[in-house]
């Protein structure tokens, strides 16, 4: 997987409802921006524009704007690969059980806020 991630230039994980970061994590940490739905809990390690992008879940068009966004901006790539390189270490480098319990509370809560518990 992290030859295939890193022979890549944008990672995209467009899942419905996934609670887990692990990999959007392992793209970000092989250098790619990502495109995200909101869907998956790892959305909260996307900084919009600077590593990647969300999207709605279900949304097909909303992806091929981003990819077409890529394509018009190859310059930036490497840039927003870099940023999540350097999001992941700052992850590493705070305490990952604090960040982990962080993350769960804000899903629990975002599931309360749309009536699905």
């Amino acid at each position: 997987l992290n030859i295939e991630l890193r022979s890549s230039h944008v990672a995209i994980i467009p899942s419905i409802l996934d609670a887990g970061p692990v990999t959007v994590a392992e793209s970000m940490s092989c250098g790619l921006p990502v495109i995200v739905s909101t869907g998956c809990g790892a959305s909260t390690l996307v900084l919009e524009g600077e590593n990647g992008f969300t999207v709605p879940p279900r949304d097909a068009e909303a992806i091929v704007n981003k990819i077409k966004w890529f394509c018009e901006n190859r310059a930036r790539i490497k840039q927003m690969g870099d940023s999540s390189i350097n999001i992941i270490k700052r992850l590493s480098l705070n305490n990952q059980s604090g960040t982990a319990v962080n993350h769960l509370i804000h899903q629990i809560a975002t599931l309360e806020k749309k009536g699905k518990k």
